[in-house]
């Protein structure tokens, strides 16, 4: 095989068009599990949370998302981690398989819409926490900051996938340890101020005249 056509499956296989080999794939184990967990401990999971806190005390909460987590992201997930993870196919090109090349158009479309739109989400909100932080700091800033913040991750963001997944992979690997620590921090601080009893026995903040709704809400 000409060193060429080895390149240029190489580079077919790496964005998604061919399956890949154990040794031919940039996420290793450890690079999944890295990036899940980056994903796992997002800033939006404890904006869930704190939502939840709303409807449905501590013990609830507890097991209200948990059992959400495992009902709706499980499955989801299950649906795409066999041929994606085990055999090294991209979703959209496995979508094909049941749909048909056009039908996976029509699947990448919805895809594309539902990731801007996610992206969009993320970016703001942590926009939104650098001008509160900077005012919980006492710094006088002004409302375009988020704009600016908006920008700036948008710019980070493309820098980092335009350089490929072995870049993205290393850059999990980055933020993982750094969520590892502000978790720590903030279990420490909030189980320091209040601790496990008065945790376990805060009740919900505004919740609803239906208990049930309360935890369908949750779930």
């Amino acid at each position: 095989m000409s060193t060429e056509l080895e390149a240029l499956i190489q580079e077919e296989a790496v964005n998604g068009r061919l399956p890949l080999l154990r040794e031919e794939r940039e996420y290793s184990l450890r690079g999944i599990l890295s990036t899940g967990f980056a994903y796992a401990v997002a800033t939006w999971c404890f904006l869930i949370g704190g939502y939840s806190a709303q409807y449905v005390g501590t013990v609830a909460g507890m097991v209200t998302l948990i059992a959400g987590a495992l009902v709706g992201v499980t499955l989801s997930a299950l649906a795409a981690a066999l041929a994606c993870n085990r055999y090294g196919l991209e979703q959209i090109d496995f979508t094909k398989s049941c749909f048909g090349q056009r039908g996976a158009r029509v699947i990448l479309i919805f895809y594309t819409i539902n990731q801007i739109g996610w992206c969009g989400i993320v970016l703001v909100m942590s926009a939104k926490a650098v001008f509160h932080l900077s005012q919980g700091l006492g710094a006088s800033v002004p409302d375009w900051l988020i704009n600016v913040v908006t920008l700036v991750g948008i710019a980070v963001c493309y820098g980092i996938v335009v350089r490929g997944v072995h870049v993205l992979n290393v850059w999990n690997s980055i933020v993982t340890p750094g969520l590892v620590i502000v978790c720590v921090m903030l279990f420490w601080v909030i189980f320091q101020r209040y601790g496990w009893a008065a945790l376990l026995a805060a009740e919900p903040i505004a919740p609803l005249d239906s208990p049930g709704l309360n935890y369908a809400i949750a779930f």
